[in-house]
């Protein structure tokens, strides 16, 4: 047989293949809620998401969430946080249309209501501190911020808000006035208050007497950092720096007699004593006093 004929008589050998019917996807049976259902069920995921967002706009610590009429100042919304930190019943900021203006503290209120203005005009964000009167008199200082809305077909809208910084204001308040005591006390005492960096002797504080004893600038004491080194009389001064030194290395403060040469020319002699502090065992900075010995010193010599 022939290569041919072999060829020939495997073909007749080999079975044809038939096509298979596709088969049809199975139906869908797992949805089979009523269009009834549907809409029922869409409606509690509504109430769900709207009590989510209730619970988070309530739930804000010291914090009013309020909206108003851009022109009316007439609230449409506000969160019950606002009758606890205000104490007026969250009737009264719905029915009465000049509870904003009223509210707001007489010395911020032009301020305010003009922030508002310009929101709308120029349909930017805003922010302000300002200060409304509580139900019982107090003054409540809050930081506000409003951002104006037109929803379509609808009118203006300020949605804003206003958290309760009483607290913090305050206790600024109440820095301020400790620092204003302080500095009252330093410059009355008789003599320099001073604190400068140890290995440089440049000074970071200078209290206002360095003005009065020696007749420079405190901004010079500050700004020049070869200042103290250049306004000591020559002759004292490598005795000067050599115990400056040793006092830093040494852990144990200053305590130096030398002169100083005053803006006027004149000389006058300062005891300096000052204590060393450190930060991790590492010497940060000299605090200390100078004051004017001349009287003695020249009492001494007589």
């Amino acid at each position: 047989m022939t290569p041919g004929d072999r060829n020939k008589a495997n073909k007749k050998k080999t079975p044809r293949r038939t096509a298979r019917p596709l088969k049809k996807p199975p139906k869908d049976r797992s949805d089979s809620t009523t269009p009834l259902e549907k809409e029922r069920r869409a409606c509690t995921q509504a109430e769900q998401a709207e009590q989510r967002y209730r619970d988070i706009v309530e739930g804000l610590d010291s914090t009013m969430v309020w909206e108003m009429g851009a022109e009316s100042f007439q609230f449409t919304f506000v969160s019950r946080r606002a009758e606890l930190l205000l104490g007026y019943p969250l009737q009264e900021w719905y029915t009465d249309p000049k509870f904003w203006q009223d509210k707001l503290h007489p010395e911020d209120c032009q301020r305010v209501l003009g922030l508002f203005e310009n929101a709308l005009e120029e349909g930017t964000d805003q922010r302000c501190d300002h200060r409304m009167i509580a139900a019982d008199g107090r003054t409540v200082w809050f930081h506000t911020g409003i951002r104006p809305i037109r929803e379509i077909g609808g009118t203006a809208m300020f949605r804003g808000l206003s958290v309760d910084m009483t607290a913090q204001r305050e206790a600024a308040e109440a820095i301020k006035r400790s620092q204003e005591r302080y500095h009252a006390l330093v410059n009355s005492i008789e003599g320099i208050v001073w604190e400068a960096e140890a290995e440089t002797f440049r000074f970071r504080f200078v209290s206002k007497q360095a003005e009065r004893l020696l007749g420079y600038p405190v901004d010079l004491w500050l700004d020049d950092p070869n200042f103290w080194k250049d306004h000591i009389f020559p002759d004292d001064l490598e005795n000067a720096i050599s115990q400056w030194e040793k006092g830093v290395s040494e852990k144990t403060g200053v305590d130096l007699e030398y002169r100083m040469i005053a803006a006027d020319g004149r000389t006058t002699w300062i005891r300096n004593l000052a204590s060393l502090l450190e930060e991790g065992d590492q010497p940060v900075c000299l605090r200390g006093l100078m004051v004017d010995i001349s009287e003695r010193v020249r009492v001494e010599r007589c």
